[in-house]
């Protein structure tokens, strides 16, 4: 008996539609593949049927999935309407569900003009089928649907698409099994239990995989943290070489040319992330690379590759290596330490390595030579990118080529800079440690403004990153002109004094400024901090002096009009129960003393300035591998800062109370 198929018109303009079937190809195959999937197929089948010259007459697309369920064809009626919407997992086998924006279903028009959906689903143990029918040549916004009958078969579903497009008549090929096998892989290795037969054959990305790392790396945007699991995937065949964007799941979102040198290796990168899936639904694709966010998850992407074809190239030259220090050649004598000498150390026998290979002669030096050759290249290396290249160029006639593919390596990973900063952070968890038993265990030989404050002035990061301007130990006044000139510089210095109440001049410890970009290009945050010597609580002598400041500053007729905002730092060891109980408050952050209109007065104990600090750079501790004893940070901090260091078994004297 012939079905009577009932008609059903999609409530969208026609070009909209239209545009969706536009689709790569291979995209719109991936999108039936994950719609099957999504009903929690294990079996996915891609079939070509031939036609009489050997072209493509019909693509199937047949799974073995739950089925499309007859409620669920409402959805074929608007566009953007889902079942998947407000479901997350596959209810099986708890796959994280991809589809939920309903497009998926006219992409396969992107394959052919004609598209047969066959399904049959499982209710109450009896199982029905019904059919959906859309043709783009009559009206795509038009689709046939049949009612549910009776049926024999299991459940399931069969794509059929007839009247193959232009541009998928080449989609058979073993080019496209191959792009789909990276496409898909993540996605196959979190779900093991999944087989997807491609023109007969298996897509099986575990099967071409021959090398991997996973990277997992922060990557800080407008003070949004975006933590980002980076895995570079070395194939056996050759795939596209690009980046692609993930869920956290796997599920590739958008993919970009990686556009960099991978030395022969056939690369490609992953980028996971949960930031990224929210992301891509919202940003304008077409202006991609003019987004600096997603230059700097890129960017990310690149240096981890970089890194991969490091240890790669190292891993196979590890022979050669192994006779220049045999040889005694090799500039290198001592195992590396951290991190940032392991990086040096690395690149290094990249470079070295391509010397040896490109290099035809450099066998033949003698030892004499190799030594000072391979000598010239680690001290341009520690010099940086610019003067290796001319190391390599003019000196040991590298040919360019390798110099190119080198400098892919050095400059755009900028290893002189990601050096500098591993070193930075190594000195600055240091210098964090140091302070730490300065301030705690040695707090009664410790001075605030000969000692303290000098160790501070040119270390303002540790009050928070946004702080570029410091000025140190001035006039209340002077802060203000300073205020004021970075606001109006063509304002001269006022000589009129700023006066706290009483009539005595304001010195300040310490302010620190910086604009606002967000809200106005005129307006200023700065704080002002209080530094006391460790071994002096906050009292509420102390904060009658900070909130002196405060007025000093909020009544000045100079700057009452002025769009900035102020924060007043109490900073010391301890803080008396008086002052304390002031700073707890229900509904009020930790240490907010006072908050008034455009200013606010907090109490900070070291404490908790240290762990603040302490956290922003626990990551690059645990990459660096960065481990210190107070005892080292204070000879750290001696070799720089020496004569700002207390001497700290000398007895308190007298005229260390400041």
């Amino acid at each position: 008996m012939k079905r009577k198929f009932e008609e059903m018109l999609v409530e969208v303009q026609e070009d909209h539609l239209k545009a969706l079937t536009s689709a790569n190809p291979v995209k719109a195959i991936e999108e039936l593949i994950y719609n099957a999937l999504d009903a929690d197929a294990t079996l996915v089948e891609i079939i070509f049927e031939p036609n009489a010259i050997g072209g493509i007459a019909k693509i199937i697309v047949k799974d073995n999935g739950f089925g499309i369920h007859e409620d669920n064809k409402k959805y074929f009626k608007g566009l953007g309407g889902s079942w998947k919407r407000n479901v997350k997992h596959t209810p099986r086998y708890k796959r994280i569900i991809h589809g939920k924006y309903g497009k998926g279903r006219f992409k396969a028009f992107a394959l052919g003009d004609i598209v047969y959906w066959k399904t049959c689903y499982e209710i109450n143990g009896k199982f029905l089928n019904w059919e959906i029918i859309g043709d783009s040549c009559k009206d795509i916004r038009i689709f046939q649907i049949s009612p549910a009958t009776p049926s024999k078969d299991t459940h399931g579903t069969t794509v059929i698409i007839e009247n193959i497009t232009e541009k998928a008549k080449n989609i058979k090929k073993s080019a496209t099994r191959d792009s789909l096998t990276s496409e898909l892989a993540l996605y196959l290795i979190n779900y093991s239990n999944i087989k997807i037969i491609y023109d007969g054959i298996p897509i099986d990305s575990q099967k071409y995989i021959i090398g991997n790392k996973e990277y997992k790396i922060p990557i800080v945007y407008n003070n949004e943290e975006i933590l980002c699991d980076i895995i570079v995937l070395e194939w056996s065949i050759h795939t596209e070489k690009a980046i692609y964007f993930c869920d956290e799941s796997g599920f590739v979102l958008d993919k970009r040319e990686m556009r960099i040198s991978t030395f022969g290796f056939n690369i490609s990168v992953y980028i996971k992330s949960k930031s990224l899936a929210k992301y891509f639904a919202d940003v304008d694709l077409s202006i991609w690379e003019f987004d600096p966010k997603l230059n700097k998850i890129i960017d990310a992407g690149k240096f981890c590759v970089r890194e991969y074809c490091r240890a790669k190239i190292v891993r196979e030259g590890q022979d050669i290596i192994e006779t220049w220090k045999n040889e005694d050649v090799y500039p290198y004598t001592e195992p590396t330490n951290n991190k940032v000498e392991e990086i040096e150390r690395q690149v290094f026998d990249v470079v070295a390595l391509n010397i040896n290979e490109h290099l035809p002669s450099f066998e033949t030096f003698d030892r004499i030579a190799k030594k000072l050759s391979l000598t010239l290249v680690k001290s341009a290396l520690e010099r940086g990118p610019r003067e290796l290249r001319k190391i390599l160029e003019g000196i040991i006639n590298l040919p360019k080529d390798s110099i190119n593919d080198l400098n892919q390596l050095l400059e755009h990973t900028t290893l002189s800079d990601i050096i500098a900063a591993s070193k930075a952070v190594a000195d600055r968890l240091n210098f964090l440690t140091g302070l730490e038993s300065i301030i705690f265990d040695h707090k009664a030989h410790t001075k605030e403004r000969s000692q303290l404050h000098k160790l501070l002035e040119n270390n303002t990061w540790i009050f928070g990153e946004e702080y570029n301007m410091s000025l140190s130990d001035k006039s209340l006044d002077r802060v203000l002109a300073t205020h004021l000139q970075s606001l109006r510089p063509s304002t001269r210095k006022n000589s009129k004094s700023v006066l706290r109440e009483g009539g005595k001049r304001g010195i300040i410890d310490m302010m620190l400024s910086r604009r606002i970009p967000e809200s106005n290009p005129s307006e200023h945050t700065h704080l002002i901090i209080e530094l006391k010597r460790p071994s002096q609580k906050i009292d509420q002598k102390v904060m009658s002096q900070v909130i002196s400041y405060a007025t000093a500053v909020m009544k000045d007729e100079r700057f009452n009009s002025v769009k900035a905002k102020w924060y007043f730092w109490a900073v010391s060891n301890e803080i008396t129960d008086e002052v304390n109980l002031m700073a707890t408050g229900k509904g009020t952050p930790d240490g907010l003393y006072k908050d008034g209109e455009n200013f606010q007065i907090w109490v900070m104990p070291w404490s908790k300035v240290l762990d603040n600090c302490k956290s922003r750079l626990h990551f690059f501790q645990q990459e660096l591998k960065f481990e210190n004893s107070a005892e080292q940070s204070i000879d750290y901090l001696r070799s720089i800062y020496s004569n700002y260091i207390p001497e700290l078994d000398a007895p308190m004297s007298s005229n260390d109370s400041e």
